[in-house]
């Protein structure tokens, strides 16, 4: 079926296959971002994400048959996110779906359905740092060749388009969007404790933070982490590890806590430092070319994956009065305008011509 001519054309796919209901995650709050603008602009997205699939498509082609349905439930009872989104834009081809297609990151850039299709790409962290041989594979070959071929393609940062570039992708850049920050009292921030946040991959360094936590037993560690992930060695008595928080949890140790510390040795754009620093911690992060980009003189930078480096950094953090280390200003032209992203993404899907810098 073409929905083309459907009397409802509006219709966009908005992907997030490893979606787990969450809201407070930066993929969760890209997808949120990008749903919520499009119903307010009158247009109806339907989410591709696992326990979705058959009700979309049920939309999106008036009825289907019980042979998708079949094939939809046997891919779900496998969980393997990979084959049940592409399973579903296969079928979405089979019916000759003819919608806009969001995917917001590169790990959903589709195997079908490209021509209509506009992604989000983040990082290539896999391809140094991978999950799986199975998801490096995916970064270093068939993301990029599906990349090259979809209508549109956001990047999260310049760092992250420059990624793109030489990989002979065009790409343009929106960066984050972050809520207001309430006002907190200065007082209630206490000397010497240290917030980090993050998980237990390869590439965003606990190893180093719990190092270089043990050089500095006169300061206080809080180390948060998704629920059910613990670090492979044990912390020091004076780390102590966090999971389970709300937002509004996570966003008052920001308020209360005297450095944020970001250990990765790769990101994207690093959504966590950003909005630490619009709440008035000091910074100390690796010194990686997305950081530099984002945080130019107002963090102190330390040597990536060097325990030693980062615990003198901390110390000389710690120490430091200037008023520009508890920088709590917006700076506008690192952080998107409300719904900006969704309203580029609606630019790309009106426009006549693709939206890109070609590289």
């Amino acid at each position: 079926m073409d929905t083309s001519g459907n009397k409802d054309s509006r219709v966009a796919i908005v992907a997030f296959p490893q979606w787990n209901g969450g809201h407070a995650d930066s993929m969760s709050i890209y997808f949120h971002e990008i749903r919520d603008t499009l119903q307010r602009k009158g247009w109806h997205p339907l989410p591709a994400c696992r326990g979705q699939y058959a009700a979309s498509l049920e939309y999106l082609v008036g009825r289907s048959s019980r042979f998708d349905r079949l094939l939809l439930k046997l891919a779900a009872a496998t969980r393997v996110w990979l084959l049940e989104y592409h399973l579903f834009l296969l079928l979405c081809a089979l019916h000759r779906v003819d919608v806009t297609l969001v995917a917001i990151s590169q790990e959903y850039a589709p195997s079908l359905l490209k021509k209509r299709a506009i992604v989000v790409v983040h990082d290539f962290i896999q391809c140094r740092f991978p999950r799986s041989f199975l998801i490096k594979s995916l970064h270093l070959y068939f993301i990029p060749w599906s990349l090259r071929r979809v209508r549109n393609v956001i990047s999260a940062s310049l760092t992250t388009r420059d990624l793109c570039q030489a990989m002979g992708i065009g790409s343009v850049v929106v960066y984050n969007h972050f809520d207001p920050a309430e006002q907190r009292p200065a007082e209630d921030r206490k000397p010497g404790t240290v917030v980090w946040v993050g998980t237990t991959a390869r590439h965003k360094g606990l190893d180093t933070l719990l190092s270089a936590a043990a050089l500095l037993p006169d300061m206080q560690f809080e180390v948060v982490l998704p629920p059910g992930q613990v670090p492979a060695t044990s912390p020091a008595k004076n780390v102590r590890l966090v999971s389970g928080l709300s937002f509004a949890q996570l966003m008052g140790l920001y308020w209360t806590s005297d450095i944020f510390v970001s250990t990765s040795l790769d990101e994207g754009y690093g959504r966590p430092a950003m909005e630490a620093r619009i709440r008035g911690a000091k910074l100390v992060l690796s010194d990686i070319a997305v950081y530099r980009e984002i945080h130019a003189g107002r963090a102190h930078f330390f040597v990536p994956g060097d325990a030693a480096s980062l615990a003198d950094t901390l110390a000389k953090a710690r120490a430091d009065q200037d008023a520009g280390a508890r920088d709590a200003t917006w700076p506008s032209a690192l952080i998107a305008r409300e719904n900006e992203l969704a309203e580029t993404i609606l630019k790309m899907v009106t426009s006549t011509d693709a939206l890109v810098e070609q590289p």
